[in-house]
Parts: C-alpha cells; structure tokens; sequence
C-alpha cells in the first residue's frame, strides 16, 4: 500500500477519532505484531518481556501524533523568510548569548575536543529547543508506540527508536512512564532520538551518568560529538554567499557532489577562497528577485543529518553566524 493510499484509509479514519477509542485498537501483547515485538526485544536486550508487555497493555494510542507525524500537503515552496524568522531574531540570539555565557566552559571544551565551533552548538540547540525550553510533553512510550504499529510508513524505523528507548530507560534507571519526548519521539534538549542518544550521548562533566534533559555539560559534549562522528570538518566553513550569473540549475539536494570548479562554470560566484576540487551544492533560498543563493559545503551537510531540511541547516548556520557576531564583545573582553 503506498503512503498516500495508506494515509487515505486507514490513518485519516484514525486521526478523526480520540485517543481514548483508539485504545479498543488495542496496543497488548493479545497482537501478534506487539507480541513479536515484545519478544525480540526481551531477548536481544535482556529485558522481561512480561514488563514489556505491561507496558503495551497501559499505552494509549496517540491521535494527536498520528495527525502531527503525518507531512502537511505542500501547495507552493515554503516561506524562506518566515521560517529563518522564526529561529535567526533578537529573542533567539539573546537567549543563545546568555546559554553560552552560563556555559562557556562546557562549550570550550567540547569544541576544542571535537573540532565544532562553539556558536554551532548553541545554534544547533537554539533551534532545536530554544535552548531547552521546548523539549516537548508527550509520553514517549505512548507516542513510539503509537508510531512503531499505527503508522506503516516508518513502522520499522519507530519500531527500532521504541526498543532503543526501552534500553535507554533501563541503562538510565528511569522509569519508562516517566520519559517525555516530541511528538516523533525525540528526547531532552538536543532532540536525541533514543537510538542517536545510545549511538552519539556523552558524559560531558564526568559525573558517570548522561542527563541530555537538565545538564547542559552533557548535552554540549553530545552534540558537538554527534557533528563530529558524522564527519565535521575543524576550521572549515559551512556554506558560502553566493551570487549566479544567468540559471544555474539547482536541483534541489543537499549533498555536496559538485566540484566547485563545475559550479563557477555554470555562472555560480562563491563569496570565498576554495580549491575548485572542493565539492559543494547550490542552494537557492526564496524566489524571484529576491532569492540568495548560497553553496553548501562538507559541514553544512553534517548539520542536515541532524534534521534533513535545508532550511534548518541554514537556520542553523545564520543563527550561529549571528551569535558569533553578537558574542565578539564579550570574547574580547575574557583574559
């Protein structure tokens, strides 16, 4: 069933009801598709499976989350300005310049260990969370629960994160029912999924317990280390202003597999000094004559494996070039 037809059929029919009767839908052990589930992951991870089951038997499948993780049809490309509005301005840049004071020391030192610039982190976590203060109120279980068996399209996906949460809250000490999370599942103040918490999370300030929730030692060291694993590059840029001569083709991807010297051909003026073997991507923002063009370079698209959308990337990377900017003072001044 492809995802549209799935979504026409069977979701839409869900998302019209509340969570309260969706629960005759049933999330126990009683399916076999929670049973199998709740098998396999007893057994690979050394859980019981009768609290696994427990778990299922008490979970409340989630409307509101079906109807959220479903993507808004798009009728015309998205508004650049708008959303660069809603990250990169004076409330989000005074915010990050206050959570990089009050943590400087944890941003030093991740970003002498791991390569990535201090004003990237906080930017990361400014529009992730607003640095924390957004980290989302569903119950965990219930919303990759929810997912992992009542949305096909990434059942195996969610499946995985869901038994990844299981193991994490053990490992944790946390009580599953205690976990909060997005209404995709993702966790505390990097939005962590629990599989990148296990596969990326550090202990930042050696205290031998990882809290990606309240400590922002923590949660500095693991996304500088998540950035780096995924290949950042010390002391290089992320992305260029460019201007274009004639049409360039922008093809829409985020992945730089264009030697530069094959952009400058195509009418493409990167506002900068690289080799032209070095590999980029044109990226176009708005439309019209007011469009900008920039090119994306190797840490820009370590940034989008943090979330796929240029947008984002790019958000990320005006909003750390403007606490960079606002920061210099305060910099200036330190002994």
């Amino acid at each position: 069933m492809s995802r549209r037809h799935w979504i026409a059929v069977v979701a839409m029919p869900l998302l019209m009801q509340g969570s309260t009767s969706l629960q005759a839908a049933g999330l126990s052990c009683e399916r076999e598709d929670v049973a199998e589930f709740a098998t396999r992951a007893a057994q690979r991870n050394s859980l019981d499976r009768a609290a696994v089951c427990e778990l299922f038997g008490a979970a409340t499948v989630r409307a509101d989350v079906l109807r959220l993780i479903v993507p808004a049809p798009v009728s015309r490309p998205p508004d650049w300005n708008r959303y660069r509005g809603n990250f990169v301005n004076a409330k989000r840049i005074r915010q990050g310049l206050e959570f990089w004071d009050r943590n400087r020391d944890a941003l030093d030192a991740a970003a002498k260990g791991s390569g990535v610039p201090a004003a990237v982190i906080v930017a990361l976590l400014g529009v992730e969370t607003a640095y924390g203060s957004n980290i989302g109120r569903h119950k965990a279980f219930d919303t990759l629960a929810t997912l992992a068996f009542e949305y096909p399209p990434r059942a195996s996906f969610f499946r995985d994160e869901l038994e990844s949460l299981l193991v994490l809250a053990r490992d944790q000490n946390i009580p599953v029912a205690d976990i909060r999370s997005s209404y995709a599942g993702a966790l505390g103040m990097p939005q962590f999924m629990p599989g990148s918490w296990r596969k990326y999370a550090v202990d930042g300030d050696g205290d031998l317990h990882i809290d990606l929730w309240q400590n922002p030692a923590d949660v500095v060291a693991s996304v500088a280390n998540f950035l780096a694993r995924h290949g950042w590059q010390a002391g290089r840029p992320t992305a260029l202003k460019a201007s274009v001569e004639g049409t360039p083709d922008v093809g829409g991807g985020i992945k730089p597999d264009t030697p530069l010297v094959e952009l400058r051909q195509q009418g493409v003026r990167a506002l900068g000094e690289l080799p032209d073997s070095e590999p980029g991507v044109l990226l176009r923002y708005g439309e019209g004559d007011g469009a900008e063009y920039w090119v994306g370079l190797q840490n820009f698209y370590v940034i989008t494996r943090y979330n796929r959308s240029s947008f984002y990337a790019m958000s990320v990377v005006q909003l750390a070039e403007a606490l960079e900017k606002a920061a210099q003072p305060a910099l200036a001044r330190q002994p």
